[in-house]
């Protein structure tokens, strides 16, 4: 029986496992803590516990120390335990109890032991006695020993083993007949095998003895997949590439560097995928890859992919004379080959993608390739796209570093009529793409082209008509656009980074159906099209309605300002960063009618305005409904603002805020105020009780004189949404006790830091207030900067717990904990930098304070009276 603790989470019934379930699953959360797995208390006979998903991500999650030290132990019959993701520290002892689990050193114990796993582990000889578990199913790898360390034919014991196995170090194997006694040839569940020496070996290596253990290490034929990697031997045995191999489906053959022929592959009836790479003695593939004993059937009868790679002397590829091989190929992948000459072969009916990279000396023509829709030609010669490409179904070309190459000739143009997709990529010799463009291209990109000057040969050529993306990045001499944009009517997408000699748009008009435009990096860049605005009388500059939803402007240190009207009501986006001379917004932002657009069809988004230094004024007015995001960095002059939604405004000194700017904004998610010193408003005074959604609130940096939030005739009231506090930087801050933080009952995150001069006394009220409540889980972070801590042994009170730190001198304390019950508590992580007293008179300053170096105890009635830094009251 099977438990899954996510969907009894999501219902409102209680916990309750059958005591038949054997395997659960549950999926981890940021702070998992006791309460989450009372369930699971009392099965006794779990054998499964694992946190879901197994592929867990980089991001942080916590997992309460009761979980470990108190629930394990319990749980005595698990066999498996998968805690991955946590930010787990340090293993409690009691998990060695698990004996179904650990491997102690006597590790032959283990009789039963079915799968061990050591990959990715920093493991470099395997246990000596592991020979011993003869019940041992899986073995994802075996280290061979040096001289009195595991010996290969230990594998001889291991009757069972099946899935994947990796033999590796196999240069300390001395006697040959100790890899025949390994018996893989007897191991008929084993489907995947890999073979390897160590990187690196120079040729001293016995290359005879090299042969004779990979001949001796045949495995069983219900192999499907093999890599052989780092052999140094000059050939491949017989028995790779044997036709007994039947289910064989991978073959991967990697840095075998002294080889100088490849196996016999072509007999293998099930071989979908090869990968020869690093073979650099190899100058013919030919008659023995294939294997001619196969004729007249076809060589690789179900080969789909093929790659060749780093193979510095292959020359040629010669094909069988009597039959047509790769009837099945699909993706045909050729890389850093520079010595290959010849044709590829004659006829690949089924080729959809082709990659030729790093071969300069390649320059036969591309034939009899009926069903290619993908090309890529990196490091290649010219003269690949200059004739022969006689490739009807090719729909995406991709061209890299192609030296020589100054545009792309007529007759390349008229063999790829169906071309759809076209990049091109640091060809620095291209002056413009064609002579005669493609009318069918859908997408066209071309990137660090330094000469390219314009798209099109001469100014009367057409782009492509049915053009729908246009991106331009890294052209340092491109000047102008073609003058065709406004008769691009599929054209929904304009991108252009990087070109700095780009003064102006062209002036005939706007693509009608854009609804992407992105300029990045043009620093010669003055103003911005016409076209893209709209008139107050509804008109539009250009010839057609401007419909654009997406608006980027970066790193354009020339713009001063927008043209003349206002923006389209369908723009959702509009981000502004880095142009240092921009004065002025564009007008309309705050006029778009609320009750024409709404969060799907229209209105404006997310607005971001970054580092625009001399920006002084906001449009007037009130944001649409619509707007979910503002955010408004480092624009020092900035004088006025209104409402906003998801809002954050940082380092703009001059910025002032008022009243009724937040007081009607019910959708507001997140807010952020921090280091505009202009701000004197009150916090009792901005209306946040009314932000009946907001759940995270970030001050710093603002009225700096205060000693106190309250403005001396009613205190602030926060909204009890919210989940997320933090009060930064108030360097004469003394008291909370005017925020009412009793009151926040969804509060989940604390963060105070650079506050030096906050006392606890009310802080310490409200936390024991909150915390009986019967809150489960906090998070409270701290920047103090000295500190110091007391221990005192009196008799616990009814409150609960105090810890205490004190101290003048910055040190940050990350605290995360689970409570338990009203006299217990655990400390699960506290992080602590700088100096410290009364822990460890050993630790220098600036060192990280393991958790076995100092010890935060349980304190009596009589300190809660003591003033203090700051107290955490942990209590149920």
């Amino acid at each position: 029986m099977c438990f899954s603790l996510a969907e009894k989470l999501e219902s409102s019934q209680p916990h309750i496992i059958s005591k038949k379930a054997r395997h659960s699953s549950f999926i981890r959360g940021p702070f998992d803590v006791f309460k989450k797995f009372e369930a699971f208390y009392r099965m006794e006979y779990l054998r499964t516990f694992i946190a879901l998903p197994i592929d867990a991500s980089w991001s942080y999650r916590w997992l309460s120390n009761k979980v470990l030290e108190g629930l394990m132990p319990k749980l005595w019959r698990l066999r498996v335990l998968s805690l991955s993701g946590y930010q787990i520290s340090e293993i409690p002892s009691s998990i060695g109890d698990l004996k179904h689990l650990r491997l102690p050193l006597s590790i032959e114990n283990l009789n039963n032991l079915r799968h061990l796993d050591v990959t990715d582990t920093n493991l470099e000889e395997m246990p000596l006695r592991i020979c011993k578990l003869k019940s041992l199913q899986v073995l994802s790898k075996f280290i061979v020993g040096k001289d009195n360390g595991l010996n290969v034919k230990e594998l001889r014991n291991m009757p069972h083993l099946q899935g994947e196995l990796c033999i590796s170090n196999l240069e300390n194997v001395a006697n040959v007949q100790d890899a025949r006694d390994a018996s893989l040839n007897k191991k008929q569940k084993l489907e995947e095998l890999t073979i390897e020496w160590s990187a690196g070996l120079d040729d001293s290596h016995n290359a005879r003895n090299q042969i004779d253990v990979l001949g001796s290490l045949q495995p069983h034929f219900n192999l499907n997949k093999l890599k052989i990697e780092n052999y140094g031997g000059p050939e491949f045995p017989p028995w790779i590439g044997d036709v007994s191999f039947s289910k064989m489906v991978d073959v991967n053959l990697v840095n075998c560097r002294n080889c100088t022929s490849l196996p016999c592959l072509g007999w293998l009836p099930m071989l979908k995928h090869v990968r020869i790479e690093g073979l650099k003695e190899v100058k013919i593939v030919g008659r023995e890859f294939y294997g001619e004993t196969c004729l007249p059937n076809k060589p690789f009868p179900s080969l789909e992919s093929l790659s060749f790679s780093d193979m510095s002397q292959w020359e040629d590829w010669e094909s069988p004379t009597l039959s047509e091989p790769y009837p099945c190929l699909l993706h045909l992948k050729i890389v850093d080959c520079p010595k290959l000459i010849k044709k590829l072969p004659t006829n690949l009916p089924s080729l959809v993608h082709l990659s030729i990279l790093g071969c300069p000396q390649w320059v036969p023509p591309l034939e009899r390739l009926s069903s290619l829709s993908k090309l890529r030609v990196k490091d290649c010669n010219e003269a690949v796209l200059r004739s022969g490409l006689e490739l009807p179904s090719l729909t995406e070309l991709r061209i890299e570093r192609i030296v020589g190459l100054t545009r792309l000739h007529e007759g390349c143009m008229q063999l790829l009529s169906g071309l759809q997709v076209l990049d091109i990529c640091g060809c620095d010799e291209l002056t413009c793409l064609w002579e005669n463009g493609f009318d069918g291209i859908q997408q066209l990109q071309t990137s660090s082209c330094p000469e390219l000057v314009s798209l099109g040969e001469k100014e009367k050529h057409e782009m492509p008509s049915k053009l729908q993306s246009l991106t331009i990045s890294g052209c340092n001499n491109l000047e102008k656009l073609p003058n065709g944009l406004h008769r691009l009517t599929c054209l929904g997408e304009l991108e252009i980074y990087g070109c700095p000699k780009l003064v102006s748009f062209p002036e005939l008009g706007f693509p009608p159906m854009l609804r992407r435009l992105v300029i990045v990096g043009c620093e010669g860049l003055r103003c911005l099209p016409d076209w893209m605005m709209v008139m107050k009388d509804g008109s539009n500059n250009g010839s057609d309605v401007c419909l654009l939803e997406y608006l980027k402007i970066d790193t354009c240190p020339s713009l001063i300002g927008f043209p003349e009207g206002e923006l389209p009501t369908t723009l959702k986006q509009l981000r502004i960063w880095e142009c240092e001379k921009l004065e002025s917004l564009p007008g309309g932002m705050m006029h778009h009618d609320s009750n024409t657009t709404t969060a799907t069809s229209g209105g404006l988004h997310v607005l971001d305005i970054w580092d625009c230094p001399s920006l002084t004024f906001f449009p007037t007015g009130k944001f649409p409904s619509t707007l979910q995001k503002l955010e408004i960095w480092d624009c020092a002059q900035l004088e006025s603002i209104s409402e906003e939604i998801e809002l954050k405004i940082n380092k703009c000194e001059n910025v002032e805020l008022q009243p009724y700017h937040l007081q009607n904004l019910t959708a507001l998610t997140s807010l952020t105020i921090s280091d505009c010193e202009n701000i004197k408003t009150p916090l009792s005074r901005w209306g946040l009780a009314t932000l009946t959604s907001l759940k995270k609130l970030t001050i710093g940096g603002i009225f700096p004189p205060v000693a106190s939030f309250s403005d001396g005739q009613r205190p602030p009231i926060l909204p009890t949404t919210l989940t997320l506090l933090s009060i930064n930087d108030f360097q004469n801050l003394k008291s909370l006790s005017s925020l009412a933080l009793q009151t926040l009952t969804s509060l989940e995150e604390l963060w105070i830091r650079c506050c030096p001069k906050l006392e606890s006394k009310g802080l310490w009220k409200w936390l024991v207030a909150w915390f009986s409540l019967q809150f489960d889980t906090i998070l409270v972070t701290i920047e103090v900067e000295e500190v110091i801590c007391d221990t005192y042994n009196d008799k616990k009170d009814k409150r609960g717990s105090i810890y205490a730190i004190q101290g003048q001198n910055r040190v940050q304390a990350d605290i995360q904990r689970r409570l338990y019950t009203r006299s217990k508590c655990s400390l699960l992580k506290f992080n602590c930098y700088g100096s410290q007293r009364g822990w460890n008179s050993s630790v220098n300053r600036g060192q990280r304070i393991s958790q076995q170096d100092y010890s935060i105890k349980r304190m009596g009635p009589k300190y809660h009276r003591r003033s203090c830094g700051l107290f955490i009251v942990l209590t149920d």
